[in-house]
């Protein structure tokens, strides 16, 4: 194997294992909310405890409404960043299949020196876009976390009302 070939099979070594820090698209799975059996009833004779479970239940129904709009934008938020991830995944194995295709055109020419030069620039350069694209990725993914974290802050908020 000649030094270029070794250079090459390194740069590719790197552009793989960046790819590996996106998920393959497609393979994450969003579980279902469940939802809560039945609903409260008070007795139907008039008395002081079915007055207070009649308030008790309409708070509670007020408060469960509340929790599925905010259960809501979890989902939408989760949901984005999924995608966010998926399309980052695509990205960034565009970036290696390209790095993988200059290298392929610029290795048979690579006995001259500037045959080497330009395939160096070629990869340093996609080594780059990648690590671009990874800081890219982690600050919109960072973004999202903060927002599923502020939903759940709403949530527990919820249930010390």
């Amino acid at each position: 194997m000649s030094g270029v070939d070794a250079y090459v099979k390194q740069v590719d070594r790197l552009l793989a294992g960046a790819r590996g820090l996106f998920p393959v698209e497609g393979s994450g799975v969003m579980d279902a909310v469940e939802e809560p059996a039945g609903t409260l009833r008070p007795p139907a004779e008039p008395s002081g405890l079915a007055l207070t479970m009649a308030h008790a239940a309409s708070g509670y129904h007020d408060v469960r409404s509340r929790a599925g709009d905010i259960s809501a934008e979890v989902r939408a938020a989760a949901t984005a960043a999924r995608v966010s991830a998926d399309e980052a995944g695509g990205t960034a194995a565009g970036i290696r299949q390209t790095a993988a295709v200059q290298a392929g055109a610029i290795r048979p020419e690579a006995g001259s020196p500037e045959a080497v030069v330009l395939l160096v620039r070629q990869m340093d350069e996609r080594l780059a876009q990648m690590q671009d694209h990874i800081a890219a990725s982690r600050a919109a993914l960072s973004d999202a976390g903060k927002q599923v974290r502020a939903h759940g802050q709403n949530l527990t908020a919820l249930g010390h009302g």
